[in-house]
This record gives structure tokens, sequence and C-alpha cells, in this order.
């Protein structure tokens, strides 16, 4: 089983590549994200967030996500496979990859210039490396599966919350750092996007803190204490909405939806 918290303390906190042990042999890296390569890991990595279990199909759900995603995914869409290929070559930094079917089953191989096999990756460590990955560039992952009525209240919670906001799109973010540290954008860029992010949510943090605390020090608002960011326990999803706190939340869903 994966240590991740040892691998965070080892790796993830130093920006240092991952080594991950492969059961055919050898050592492989898996490589932070930088900033200027996140969005397309973004959209690379949703090749990995397909839920073949919630395909009612036994001989589906029994399959390997490997073998689900070249039997299945492939066969409908020849496109999809760029993005397994991409999301690899982002994480291990290889260029020589392929699938291959071996005693019926697909694994991935990687090559030397020389088409020398350096790497066997079976399914599961597929699965695996793609986990680590995630925990590795971000820092608020959570590795649960949300049955589908826990995923519309979840759904409906943040829809709520967020109904007037604006989601900062990771160039604003980025132009935000920009201004408060005054990092050059070159340099921004070759960041690990978890050092980024949180530098991104520090700054924010502590900009927010100052006006709440400049609002409770006026004599026409009374409000609670506040806590600086860094010293705030932070909330899971579902901590935050089936907390007491959402109550408020949850009759609004409620009235909407009825």
């Amino acid at each position: 089983m994966v240590d991740y918290e040892l691998l965070r303390i080892n790796y993830f906190q130093n920006d240092y590549p991952c080594p991950y042990t492969l059961k055919n042999g050898g050592d492989i890296l898996i490589y932070p994200i930088l900033v200027k390569d996140y969005s397309l890991y973004e959209y690379y990595k949703q090749i990995m967030e397909l839920d073949k279990n919630s395909i009612n199909d036994i001989e589906i759900i029994q399959m390997s996500y490997l073998d689900f995603l070249v039997k299945i995914v492939f066969t409908q869409n020849k496109e999809e496979s760029s993005k397994l290929y991409g999301m690899l070559s982002i994480l291990l930094k290889e260029e020589n990859i392929l699938i291959v079917e071996k005693d019926k089953k697909y694994h991935i191989v990687i090559t030397d210039d020389e088409d020398n096999i350096k790497y066997i990756i079976k399914s599961k460590e597929l699965e695996e490396i793609y986990k680590i990955s995630c925990y590795q560039n971000d820092i608020n992952y959570e590795d649960i599966r949300y049955s589908e009525d826990v995923k519309q209240a979840i759904n409906d919670y943040y829809t709520l919350k967020y109904k007037n906001s604006h989601s900062p799109t990771l160039e604003e973010m980025k132009a935000f750092v920009t201004s408060k540290i005054g990092v050059l954008m070159k340099d921004l860029n070759e960041m690990t996007y978890r050092n980024f992010f949180m530098v991104y949510e520090s700054a924010l943090g502590s900009e927010m803190y100052i006006g709440q605390k400049i609002i409770q020090a006026s004599e026409k608002y009374k409000v609670d204490d506040f806590k600086h960011p860094l010293f705030t326990e932070k909330k899971n999803k579902l901590d935050e909405v089936f907390s007491t706190d959402a109550e408020q939340f949850t009759n609004k869903i409620n009235n909407i939806n009825g």
C-alpha cells in the first residue's frame, strides 16, 4: 500500500520527483506538474476519472482500468487515447509510450530511442501512478468516491454558495500572485503547481484576513473574531456541506429543488 503521508514528507513538500517501483523491475519517477503545464494536465487526466464501475455491465466492471480504456473508451473515440499518452508524458517525462497486449491484458510499455524496453506498467500501477500525481499536485485532493446522491448534494451546495461569485481562471490566479509577490511570469511558470497554489491561497487569505480585521475594528459592525487562514483548520467537502452551519444551505437547496 502506498504511504501518501510519507511521500508528502519526503517528496511532495520539497518539489522532488517521486520514485515508484514497478513490479516488472525498475523505479520510474513521477514529476510534479509545473504551472505552465497544469492546464494541459487537467485536460489529460480526465481520461483517468471515468467511473467504469458505474456502468451497468458486469464484464466492464470486472475489467482492469486499462483494459476498459482500450476495449471500450478508445474503440468509441480513438482521439481519447491522446489524453492518456499526454498525461503520462507530462508526469513521467517520457516520450516513447506504447500500449501493448500481453497474456490477454494491456500494459503500458516505455522504450528508449532505440526501442529497448525501459519500463512495463501494469493497469493497477497506472492507477497508482495517477493517484500519486493527484496527491502530489493538489494539496486539497480527497480520494473519496461519493454516491450519486452525495455528489448531487455537494454540487447543489457549492452552486448555491458561489451563485454570484466568479471562479478565477489559472491566468487570473497567476496575475494575482505576480502582483502580490513580484515574481516574473517566466519564473512563476517554472514553479510547481502545488507550490504556486499554496502561495496563491496564502496571499489571498492574508488579504481577506486584513479586510475582515478592519471591519471587525469598526464600531459600526459586530462580527465574530477571525483566525488567520494559516491557523484555520481546513474542512473537507463532506464536513462543509453537512455541518450544522450548512443547514441553511440545505434548506435553500430543498426549496429550490422542491
